[in-house]
């Protein structure tokens, strides 16, 4: 077992209340590596979760940008997500994120890697403290979109494991990934004026954009530089207009319970550069 701690740092300079996550076997705060380079040369992991390198976190909130730590099982991490490689270029990175923008974005690939912390019947650490996670999690789900794909994962990696609590835990491809957000949704809206019509609504708008993200998963695949740019502000738009039509059918408090950001705020979850790497 080996200690396995996630990080933020803003993700977007356009003022949108994201951050990026990564994930690290190292404290940053006391042990900085300015490269990956120095990373591997430590015999250290630096998972980087669809993202750049980065030395430090960066939070307002949280010191040095941590937001969790736990105890996992490091073989079952690296199964999931190989270290030390950007996943922009390297499909072993990926974990099931495979297209970035469409089954999903850093906060769900850092979610794949901290679920090998959930040993000894724990709850694995997740980037649920990150800003923007809920609306996120609302898009693509704790885990991402690639349901069978993980489940399959899941078992694989825990079968491998020289845990055997682990190995007992371990999903297999006909288990079905609880979804989490239905699950925070309900506790928001618990009490609430019309709360399972509003549940009821909210979820189907959910469908709605996943057969969106259906649509759009080839052209992601076949994306170009330039054409992966122009289908990043598509994916936001279309993501915007799910927010929009949510703050239509909640209170101001709801929407930023639910959300984790007001409704009058802009957020854009998918970084336009990333969009279009595809899988090797």
């Amino acid at each position: 077992m080996q200690t396995l701690l996630a990080w933020v740092t803003p993700a977007f300079t356009s003022g949108s209340p994201v951050d990026h996550t990564w994930v690290t076997t190292y404290d940053s705060r006391t042990t900085k590596y300015e490269t990956i380079a120095d990373v591997i040369a430590a015999g250290q992991y630096n998972f980087y979760c669809w993202g750049d390198f980065h030395p430090v976190g960066k939070s307002d909130s949280h010191l040095g940008g941590l937001i969790g730590f736990a105890n996992a099982d490091l073989g079952i991490a690296a199964c999931i997500c190989k270290p030390n490689l950007d996943s922009r270029s390297n499909s072993e990175a990926r974990g099931t994120i495979f297209i970035y923008g469409i089954d999903g974005v850093c906060h769900q690939l850092a979610n794949q890697i901290l679920w090998s912390t959930g040993i000894n019947g724990s709850t694995p650490l997740s980037v649920r403290e990150a800003r923007g996670f809920r609306a996120s999690e609302a898009i693509y789900g704790t885990y991402g979109l690639q349901h069978s794909d993980w489940s399959d994962l899941c078992g694989k990696c825990s079968t491998a494991s020289s845990s055997s609590d682990v190995r007992r835990r371990g999903m297999t491809s006909t288990d079905k990934p609880k979804d989490q957000f239905e699950e925070h949704a309900r506790s928001v809206l618990l009490g609430a004026e019309n709360a399972e019509e509003k549940l009821a609504s909210i979820q189907r708008l959910r469908g709605e954009l996943r057969e969106y993200q259906s649509t759009a998963k080839t052209r992601a695949l076949g994306a170009t530089e330039r054409g992966g740019r122009d289908l990043a502000d598509e994916i936001n738009g279309r993501n915007d207009q799910f927010f929009s039509a949510a703050a239509r059918l909640l209170s101001p408090s709801e929407f930023k319970s639910l959300f984790g950001f007001e409704p009058s705020e802009k957020i854009q979850l998918v970084r336009e550069d990333v969009v279009g790497k595809r899988v090797r």
